[in-house]
């Protein structure tokens, strides 16, 4: 319905309606919102409206919010609408007939990192119950929402990778039988790495290259990592933009 909608509203031509997130991933918890991506080509639909004498209005983003409620506003099928302009990353959020959704206008960083994560999940088959474990580990005791402190989906994702990464390469070294299949051991060893050992001051993480720690302070990853106000908060590289904090909220 929403795919109808934005075909109406930008034309089929100009604009097309992806999953990412959770839904994209098959990693999803039945709270989970739906995650949306409108790919509009904003240029070739501003050209559209001058050449049909309409004069510059409003964004994309305003007249999808507009749209949604005059369309499914007197339905009833609409719960909750509102649209966050000033955010990372802007979205209109809305529930409609009990389902959460998110719909963003051209951020495609979630459709790239929706294809990193389903990597990950063909490569190491014990991520995908170990990162559904948690995630209702983490969102039972609102632990979810980086906003509030917490830790969102993907950040978690890259720590269960770095933990699996580390712990395999622990048990080649000491040629103890591959544990990659004990699932209760593994979580537990998660929480107990993450809980009590990890130092969070001085240690950021990398998935890359088959993963690794550095140190926060370092020279060259002190102006990405190092939070001087917080210096006990996760510094997680994140693997499509290295220089980017993955932990930061």
């Amino acid at each position: 319905e929403v795919r109808a909608l934005c075909t109406d509203l930008f034309g089929k031509r100009r604009c097309e309606v992806c999953l990412f997130g959770s839904q994209a991933t098959d990693l999803w918890l039945p709270s989970s919102d739906v995650d949306l991506i409108v790919k509009l080509d904003v240029e070739d639909w501003e050209r559209a409206r001058a050449a049909e004498g309409e004069e510059a209005g409003p964004t994309p983003l305003q007249l999808l919010h507009a749209t949604l409620f005059s369309a499914w506003g007197a339905t009833g099928k609409l719960s909750f609408l509102d649209i966050i302009e000033h955010a990372k990353v802007p979205i209109v959020k809305f529930t409609a007939q009990g389902i959460d959704v998110d719909v963003c206008i051209n951020e495609t960083g979630g459709l790239k990192t929706a294809d990193l994560t389903n990597e990950y999940l063909r490569a190491i088959p014990t991520l995908r119950p170990l990162c559904i474990v948690l995630k209702t580990f983490t969102a039972l005791r609102g632990m979810d929402e980086p906003y509030r402190g917490g830790v969102g989906s993907f950040p978690l994702l890259l720590m269960i990778v770095s933990f699996l990464q580390h712990r395999c390469r622990e048990d080649a070294a000491t040629k103890r039988r591959c544990s990659a299949y004990n699932l209760g051991c593994l979580l537990i060893e998660f929480l107990e790495l993450y809980g009590n050992d990890f130092n969070y001051v001085t240690v950021g993480i990398s998935v890359r290259n088959g993963g690794c720690y550095f140190a926060k302070g370092d020279r060259r990853r002190r102006e990405h990592f190092w939070q001087p106000g917080r210096p006990f908060s996760l510094a997680l590289e994140n693997p499509l933009e290295p220089n980017v904090d993955a932990g930061r909220g």
